[in-house]
C-alpha cells in the first residue's frame, strides 16, 4: 500500500506541476555594454568632423556595411559624405565595446565596404577597391585589410593598398 500511495502523490505532484508550470532560471540579463550603433556613429562623427579632402561633414548612416556590436571587441561602421555620389569618400569607424577608437585610415577612400560575412567579434575586414576608371565600372582590385582586435587595440594586420586615383565620371 505504501508503494501506491508514493506512486500517486508523484503523479499529482507531476499534474500540478504541468498545470502550475516549473519554475525556471531566470534569463540572464542583456550584458551592459556600449551606446547603440547610432550614438556610438554620432560619437565618432564629433571627434572626426568631415572628411579630410572635400571638408564634407560625414553623414551618420551606415553604407557599405556596418558589423557593429556594443559588446564586441571590435567592429566597424562605413559611412560616407552628406549627399553623397557613388564615387564620394567613404570613411571606416573602428569600435570596442561601442566606444569609438579611430578610423580604419587616415585618408577617406571611395567604393570602401565592410565584408560582413568575414568579419567577427574581434575582426573586421574592411574591403578597399582602387584602379576603377569609373564609379559605375566594374574594374579594379578589392583588397581586404583585416584589423584585430589585439587585447589594448585595434591593429592592422594587412598593409593598405595605394590610393584610389579618384574617378571623373561619377
Amino acid at each position: 500500500m505504501a508503494v501506491r500511495r508514493i506512486l500517486a502523490t508523484s503523479a499529482a505532484v507531476g499534474i500540478l506541476a504541468l498545470l502550475v508550470g516549473t519554475p525556471t532560471a531566470a534569463a540572464d540579463p542583456a550584458p551592459d555594454c556600449g551606446p547603440d550603433q547610432a550614438t556610438a556613429v554620432n560619437d565618432a562623427i564629433r571627434h572626426e568632423h568631415h572628411d579630410p579632402r572635400t571638408y564634407a561633414p560625414w553623414n551618420p548612416a551606415p553604407v557599405g556595411g556596418s558589423n557593429f556590436d556594443s559588446c564586441a571587441d571590435l567592429s566597424a561602421v562605413v559611412v560616407s559624405i552628406d549627399n553623397p555620389r557613388p564615387s564620394s569618400p567613404r570613411q571606416g569607424f573602428l569600435f570596442h565595446r561601442g566606444t569609438y577608437i579611430g578610423t580604419v585610415l587616415t585618408d577617406s577612400r571611395p567604393f570602401t565596404t565592410l565584408d560582413t560575412a568575414a568579419s567577427t567579434k574581434n575582426t573586421a575586414i574592411l574591403l578597399f577597391t582602387s584602379g576603377k576608371t569609373c564609379s559605375s565600372c566594374h574594374d579594379g582590385t578589392v583588397v581586404p585589410v583585416r584589423y584585430f582586435w589585439n587585447g589594448v587595440t585595434a591593429v592592422m594586420a594587412d598593409p593598405a593598398p595605394g590610393p584610389q586615383d579618384w574617378p571623373l565620371g561619377s
